[in-house]
């Protein structure tokens, strides 16, 4: 397991939550290519930690996940395409995916 799995399965997690609600497909979708342990360990830490604890986290790692405008591209793209998979792209979603665009 890479620190950037880690760090993507934790991202993840945290997007998922977005709408307040974890559905099937997003869980499916963050549980393909790691271990269950793996995603177990960063759904207990994010349960953990307050929103604004977990915003930080992620925002903390930018300078080592998007150093660049094409890496911060490929991942805001992904991002936009996982807000999608559950056939609903929330207010709350678009609100969190504006706010990564512009604090990464």
């Amino acid at each position: 397991m890479t620190e950037w799995l880690d760090f993507k399965t934790f991202l993840f997690i945290y997007l998922a939550n977005a709408d307040l609600e974890l559905s099937a497909e997003e869980e499916d979708y963050i549980k393909n290519g790691i271990e269950e342990n793996t995603y177990r360990k960063h759904l207990s830490l994010f349960n953990n930690l307050s929103d604004l604890q977990a915003l930080n986290f992620i925002i903390g790692q930018r300078s080592i996940y998007f150093e660049n405008e094409a890496k911060k591209r490929v991942l805001l793209n992904e991002i936009k395409q996982f807000f999608q998979i559950d056939g609903d792209y929330s207010i709350l979603e678009r609100d969190l995916y504006i706010l990564l665009d512009k604090m990464m």
